[in-house]
């Protein structure tokens, strides 16, 4: 695995100003310009060119071009593109909403109870844009009876489930996988729909899987289809299943498909504590996706090791630009070129970019 060295440096124009006009200059650019309304108070027909993002529990968007950012969604979070920008998902309060343009109307997709004991919240979320729906993961806690004792414990259990913009129902489509195989929870999350809806990923344990769609079928939302489900790569590496805590156990947490489907960026981090994070690049043969009919037999072309401490990826519409989220000195966003290897910060406080 070819390891890549991280270069890092900001993105800020060389101006002759002011001491303090060039202050206010660099902080406009970083942190943006706040607004106290909620809804597309700039009138906006559509997010083309725009990066969403979060910040202070709200939805901004930054603009690619000219590097203006704004609020633009008050109480959200998750932002996801779908339907080519002409509408934005996101989470408010563990629930999905639905932001159209250029009406902005907000429509409320989901709506998940939040009693006594439940604890349940939305974690990913992506645009399937053939069967006009949206996967997203729920996470939550359940008791379990742990392996080979006589005890029992909460664990974390993450499932996906798939809401059909046409029927508006909801099904659970990847249930709580076993735990036998696992240090302390139970995952099926992070699922990211390839650019032409023919597969989607996920991560199931900490490994990264796929569902290939296949025929039509007789049923409705997800089950409109056949799907053939099977692990692309494990890159999850557990400690033996031991429940006294603080053990290296890392796996895969989020995963994205590059506009042409042809490159799949995963970040693998440490499942309990604090520690490792890194982003990985695998490279698939060009067209792979949409022309081999039996995809388990891929042959990934390249991994190679990019980044460390990201935590959040999402590809622009240039298959040498991502942009990634990171947690260490607080969150900040960062505009990543492959063919440079070179990273930029573009924006402070903000956390999940979504192009």
């Amino acid at each position: 695995m070819k390891m890549q060295t991280l270069k890092i440096h900001r993105n800020i124009p060389s101006l002759r100003l002011s001491p303090l006009i060039a202050l206010i200059f660099v902080a406009s650019q970083i942190y943006g310009e706040p607004t106290a309304a909620g809804h597309n108070s700039h009138q906006l027909t559509n997010g083309k060119g725009y990066l969403a993002f979060v910040r202070a529990n709200n939805i901004w968007l930054y603009n690619i071009a000219n590097h203006r950012q704004f609020q633009f969604v008050t109480n959200g979070d998750l932002p996801c593109w779908i339907q080519n920008k002409s509408a934005l998902a996101f989470t408010r309060n563990s629930n999905l909403f639905l932001y159209c343009f250029p009406s902005g109307k907000l429509r409320q997709l989901t709506h998940y109870s939040h009693t006594s004991g439940e604890q349940q919240q939305i974690t990913g979320i992506s645009w399937d844009s053939i069967g006009n729906g949206l996967a997203f993961s729920v996470s939550s806690t359940a008791t379990v009876r742990v392996k080979n004792t006589m005890h029992s414990a909460d664990i974390p259990v993450s499932v996906i489930n798939y809401l059909s913009l046409e029927s508006h129902h909801v099904s659970e489509v990847m249930g709580p996988a076993e735990t036998g195989t696992t240090f302390a929870f139970s995952d099926q999350s992070s699922p990211s729909f390839s650019q032409d809806g023919k597969c989607m990923l996920f991560s199931r344990n900490g490994d990264i899987w796929f569902a290939q769609r296949g025929d039509k079928y007789d049923g409705t939302g997800w089950n409109r289809w056949q799907w053939e489900i099977s692990r692309l790569l494990a890159p999850a590496d557990f400690d033996d299943p031991n429940w006294h805590g603080s053990r290296d156990n890392e796996g895969v947490i989020d995963l994205a498909f590059d506009r042409d489907d042809h490159q799949i960026a995963f970040i693998k981090s440490r499942l309990n504590g604090t520690g490792i994070s890194e982003m990985h690049i695998i490279t698939l043969k060009k067209g792979a996706i949409s022309n081999n009919q039996d995809f388990s037999a891929l042959k990934i072309k390249s991994s190679s090791t990019c980044l460390d401490n990201a935590c959040t990826v999402t590809w622009s519409k240039k298959p040498d630009i991502l942009y990634y989220g990171t947690n260490i000195q607080g969150y900040n966003i960062y505009r990543y070129n492959l063919q440079t290897d070179t990273s930029t910060l573009i924006l402070k406080d903000a956390s999940n970019p979504c192009d």
